[in-house]
C-alpha cells in the first residue's frame, strides 16, 4: 500500500540469526537481478514489460493486494474494462475500472492472467512522475524474491535458494500477508502488520492501538498520502517493536483513527532492513540487517 510520510527506520538484530538461512546463504545470481530506482526512502521502481509494450516504470508494492495501472497505460494497451471495483486506502475510497492485462514481465519473472485496477488521474499522479502502475501481491506472490535495499535491486530466486536472516511467518488475511510483532512491554497478543515496501513510515490503525504503542506524541500533524488522497493525522514515536530477533527502535509513526475490516493493526515499512526475502508459497519472509 502506498503510504508516504518520510521517517527513516532504525532496525537492530537482538541476537544470533535464527530460522531460514542461519549460517548459510544461497546463490546471488546477478543475471537474475533487476535494478530498481528510488526517489524517496523505501520506494522501489522497477522496469516491467506489459504485453508488446517496452519497459514501463512500476512501483513494486508488497502491501498492495492487486496490480494497478494508469489510464494512460490502459489506453496504450487498448484495454477494455471487464469490471468495476472500489479502491480503499487511508485517504478514502475511489471507484475504478478493472481491465485484463497481457503478460507482465520483470526480467525472468513473468505472469499471465492478471487483471489491473485503472487509476483515475488524481490517484495516478500520486504514484510520482513517469510511474505507470503498481505491482501488487497478485503478481509478486507467484515468485521467490529479495528486495535488496543496499544494492538497489530485486533478486529472483529458484526453489534451491536459502536466504540468510531472521525468518518470520507470513499470515494470510483477506488477500494480503501479515507478520506478527510484539511490543517491548510484552504481555499483549502479537500485533499484525502488513510488510509494506510502499510505506515510508510505520502506520498504526486505531487510537486504542496507538495509546498502547506510542511513547511520545509529536506536535502538529503529519500528512499521510495514499492513492486515494492525503490526510493530516496525528504522529508520534513507537519506542520498540520486535519481529522475532529483530527490533524496530524509536520509529516515527502516524495514526489512522479508523481500523480497517479484518485483523490488520498497521503497515510495517521495509526499507530499514538491508534485505527482505519473500516466499509467499511457503508463507514466510526473511529480514536481514
Amino acid at each position: 500500500m502506498v503510504a508516504r510520510v518520510v521517517g527513516l527506520m532504525a532496525v537492530a538484530l537482538l541476537g544470533p540469526v535464527t530460522g531460514a538461512g542461519a549460517g548459510a546463504e544461497g546463490r546471488r545470481d546477478a543475471s537474475a537481478a533487476t535494478p530498481f530506482a528510488s526517489s524517496r526512502p523505501g520506494e522501489v521502481i522497477v522496469p516491467a514489460a506489459v504485453g508488446a509494450l517496452g519497459a514501463r516504470r512500476f512501483l513494486l508494492d508488497t502491501g498492495s493486494t492487486h496490480t494497478a495501472i494508469t489510464g494512460v497505460l490502459a489506453a496504450a494497451l487498448g484495454a477494455i474494462p471487464v469490471a468495476r471495483t472500489t479502491m480503499r486506502a487511508s485517504g478514502g475510497t475511489i471507484d475504478c475500472a478493472v481491465v485484463a492485462l497481457p503478460r507482465v514481465a520483470i526480467g525472468k519473472a513473468a505472469a499471465d492472467g492478471l487483471t489491473a485496477t485503472v487509476l483515475p488521474p488524481g490517484a495516478a499522479g500520486a504514484l510520482g512522475a513517469g510511474v505507470d502502475g503498481v505491482l501488487g501481491q497478485d503478481f509478486l506472490a507467484r515468485f521467490r524474491f529479495t528486495i535488496d535495499y543496499r544494492r538497489s535491486r530485486i533478486e529472483w530466486h529458484d526453489a534451491a535458494y536459502v536466504p540468510a536472516g531472521a525468518r518470520l511467518t507470513l499470515v494470510p488475511s483477506e488477500d494480503r500477508w501479515l507478520v506478527e510483532l510484539t511490543s517491548s512491554a510484552g504481555g499483549d497478543a502479537p500485533y499484525r502488520f502488513v510488510p509494506d515496501s510502499g510505506a515510508d513510515t510505520l502506520v498504526l490503525y486505531g487510537q486504542a492501538l496507538a495509546d498502547r504503542l506510542v511513547t511520545a506524541w509529536r506536535p502538529g500533524r503529519a500528512a499521510l498520502g495514499s492513492l486515494t488522497g492525503t490526510r493530516e493525522l496525528r504522529a508520534g514515536v513507537v519506542d520498540r517493536l520486535r519481529l522475532g530477533v529483530a527490533a524496530i527502535i524509536r520509529q516515527p509513526a502516524v495514526v489512522v483513527p479508523e481500523r480497517p475490516a479484518g485483523d490488520v493493526d498497521g503497515l510495517l515499512p521495509l526499507h530499514g532492513f538491508d534485505r527482505v526475502f519473500f516466499n509467499a508459497e511457503e508463507r514466510y519472509l526473511v529480514v536481514d540487517r
